[in-house]
């Protein structure tokens, strides 16, 4: 279990190094010494089970599709790491009659007290919509009535991007009756994520990178986005581009910290550069865009993590001051530093693109801008 619980602690900081931010909330709902099952939206394939699986030090248990569970080593692997399969008519009529397994071994784990998240929309999508739900989980709360429900609202400001900001929302749990049906999780569910974007170009415009308040607008995620957000998108155009009323403070602060992140910018280069040109084979082999976040991720983890153990070895075998310990300690830093660096040359960038405005321009696009932070 150890091993599970450093792998765990080690995926966790990963999704926070490769996203802009990745903010939890509603830990405090959740009792410690009650069956849960947590049930979520399904946006981003392999990304959604970990974002849940990692919010917590306890083991979540999580049901997977049953077409990955193929060789006998990749299910040893997945089982170890808490995943459960379940089966539908596609992988074969008589296939759902295997699911007698999980609800037996679902209800082993919810009568000791622990937890279980499932995706009961059934697929994935990158939709900003929520699905009718499946009926296994109603299947499965039945057959466990004590135990809670808990909705765990996954809100991207992109379904695409590496630099998106996401909020994982925990609600309250809920207690079993016969009154409530899975129409009614799915309306609690609904009521907490970023549904029905009124543009094609609004994911692009919510992850752009605005200032705090726009953040923390976008990190709570409760209701539909806003007529303000597609009044913002439709007067940035179908290409959309970072524009941010100019400051002289600002603009200097911008211009100082990229300056002082640019000599670890350019060591970081060093790696990032031969991963990006590893990158665009891989993400070809994979036709279906919506894996293609989930590529990203797992290929920057194993590469970080190759260069990471390099480095332990060169810190063994050649100490701490050495040319090939110091060189990749501070490429390794460059990496975490690149994000900052270009969110520095982007707030210059669009700073200039304000001052190159019309005045009418700049006037409609304060209008939008202060409506947008203060929604």
């Amino acid at each position: 279990m150890i091993i599970y619980y450093l792998i765990k602690s080690w995926v966790w900081l990963s999704l926070r190094l490769f996203f802009n931010e990745v903010n939890v909330s509603g830990k405090e709902n959740i009792p410690k010494d009650k069956g849960i099952i947590f049930y979520a939206n399904h946006f981003n394939t392999l990304l959604d089970p970990l974002l849940i699986v990692t919010a917590f030090f306890k083991k979540t248990w999580f049901l997977t599709r049953s077409d990955v569970f193929k060789k006998e080593r990749i299910i040893k692997l997945l089982k170890f790491f808490g995943s459960i399969p379940t089966y539908r008519v596609t992988d074969g009529f008589k296939a759902p009659l295997q699911n007698e397994k999980t609800f037996s071994f679902c209800r082993e784990i919810l009568s000791n007290n622990g937890w279980i998240a499932l995706f009961p929309e059934g697929t994935h999508g990158q939709k900003r919509s929520l699905k009718p739900f499946k009926k296994g989980i109603m299947r499965i709360w039945e057959q466990n009535p004590e135990a809670k429900c808990v909705a765990v609202a996954l809100n991207f400001s992109s379904l695409s991007s590496p630099n998106s900001r996401i909020s994982i929302d925990f609600g309250k749990p809920i207690d079993k009756s016969d009154a409530i049906t899975k129409e009614d999780l799915r309306a609690t569910l609904e009521e907490k994520i970023i549904i029905n974007p009124g543009g094609a170009n609004i994911d692009a415009v919510l992850d752009l990178d605005w200032g705090k308040a726009h953040r923390i607008g976008l990190s709570k995620g409760k209701k539909p986005v806003s007529e303000n957000w597609q009044e913002l998108a439709d007067f940035l155009g179908p290409q959309p581009k970072l524009i941010l009323p100019f400051s002289f403070f600002g603009y200097i602060k911008a211009m100082l910290n990229f300056a002082a992140f640019l000599p670890l910018t350019i060591a970081g280069l060093f790696l990032e550069i031969p991963f990006r040109i590893l990158l665009v084979p891989v993400l070809r082999i994979f036709k279906d865009h919506q894996f293609h976040l989930a590529i990203h991720w797992l290929l920057k983890h194993f590469y970080v993590s190759f260069f990471i153990i390099l480095w332990v070895v060169f810190l063994i075998t050649k100490g701490l001051i050495s040319f090939y310990t110091l060189g990749l300690f501070f490429m390794l830093a460059g990496l975490l530093i690149i994000p900052l660096a270009k969110r520095q040359l982007n707030k210059i960038k669009a700073q200039y693109l304000f001052v190159m405005l019309s005045e009418e321009r700049k006037n409609s696009f304060l209008k939008i801008y202060q409506n947008t932070v203060n929604q």
